[in-house]
């Protein structure tokens, strides 16, 4: 079994529970979901997104840095302050909105997929992901 079945056979076992898998098995779900999703339609796409369970950004940054994208997670970061409101993740409306209008973010967000769309490793990065206790 793949690294990333095995953190999805947790999820489905934790009956969708985010916050019921171990950080390892976390990180590899978060990073598959934001890569599908930001692969697909970059990181307007991913910010314009809600998650259930409403994973934090910087739990999303947390898993980048599990995956050895250290830099992608700062950027990511850096991205998520330009947001100028707590807890963007929780306020679909407010994001929609800050994304169609001009800001620091929209430079952000270019860097951010530029930097994403080079990245053709991450199932690799996952699969050496170690397995949680």
């Amino acid at each position: 079994m793949s690294r990333l079945d095995a953190a999805y056979t947790a999820l489905a076992a934790a009956d969708g529970a985010l916050w019921a898998l171990d950080p390892l098995d976390r990180a590899c779900v978060l990073a598959d979901t934001a890569f599908g999703l930001i692969q697909n339609g970059g990181f307007e796409r991913f910010f314009a997104s809600d998650f259930p369970g409403h994973p934090s950004y910087a739990d999303f940054a947390e898993a980048f840095d599990r995956m050895a994208l250290v830099e992608l997670a700062s950027r990511f970061r850096q991205a998520v302050d330009a947001f100028r409101f707590t807890d963007p993740h929780l306020d679909a409306i407010r994001r929609r909105d800050t994304l169609a209008s001009p800001s620091a973010l929209v430079s952000h967000i270019s860097t951010l997929n530029a930097e994403a769309w080079a990245i053709d490793d991450l199932d690799e990065r996952i699969e050496r992901v170690p397995f949680g206790a």
